[in-house]
């Protein structure tokens, strides 16, 4: 019986290491996302530079944030302060 690797490698229509490579970096990607959001929230950093350790634009790591179901701590001062931050 094929293992899942195997199953979706085919499906994918790439090698197993291939799809092993892919899968390692999207956990990865998701594990800084999560410890991030984590930080932020935990008022442990600042947004900016919670977007850098989730290796995401402020912009994207609002978006996350909004996608993820979290409201935001994001007050008119803060919104002035880095609007350089937002231009893309």
């Amino acid at each position: 019986m094929p293992s899942f690797l195997e199953e979706e490698a085919r499906k994918e229509g790439i090698g197993k290491s291939v799809l092993a490579r892919k899968l390692l970096i999207e956990a990865i990607a998701e594990c800084r996302i999560k410890r991030a959001i984590e930080e932020y929230l935990d008022e442990k950093c600042s947004l900016g530079y919670a977007a850098s350790i989730a290796k995401l634009s402020i912009r994207d790591f609002l978006a996350e944030l909004i996608r993820r179901g979290y409201v935001l701590r994001y007050t008119k001062e803060n919104l002035e302060k880095n609007s350089g931050s937002f231009r893309s």
